[in-house]
């Protein structure tokens, strides 16, 4: 959860990193809302439930770095992580703010499971590191 890690932060890029945006075809990849790319960011339509499948299935252990910025409405970012067969969603600021954890943790909602942060996590106007790793 953000602010509590072992880890140091993110290392540059390996030789076997994937750039997850440079797969993206917002013609082709499945879609929920008017997503677009300005300046090379990718950019989240302002609808409750907007949606972007990214085409890539990642190996069974890996990281995800994203660099997020809130820049205009107070709303939830939800980054769904497949580990092994099952899946999970990190959920940043539900809730206007309320609330960030893991999704289904055993069998329990973000919001309620040892994962649960109170308050808001991603500040407005301002560039923020979100990195997600999954062993196995």
């Amino acid at each position: 959860m953000p602010g509590e890690t072992d880890e140091t932060p993110p290392a540059p890029p390996s030789a076997d990193a994937v750039d997850l945006l440079a797969l993206v075809d917002l013609k082709k990849t499945f879609a929920v809302g008017d997503w677009k790319f300005h300046h090379g960011a990718l950019t989240s339509p302002t609808i409750h439930g907007a949606l972007l499948q990214i085409p890539s299935v990642p190996p069974a252990e890996y990281r995800v770095v994203m660099v997020v910025e809130r820049c205009w409405y107070r709303n939830s970012l939800v980054l769904g992580i497949p580990v092994g067969e099952a899946a999970t969603g990190v959920a940043l600021d539900c809730g206007g703010g309320v609330a960030s954890g893991l999704h289904h943790l055993d069998g329990k909602g973000m919001d309620n499971n040892e994962t649960t942060q109170r308050g808001t996590l991603l500040p407005e106007g301002r560039p923020s590191t979100v990195v997600c790793t999954v062993r196995k």
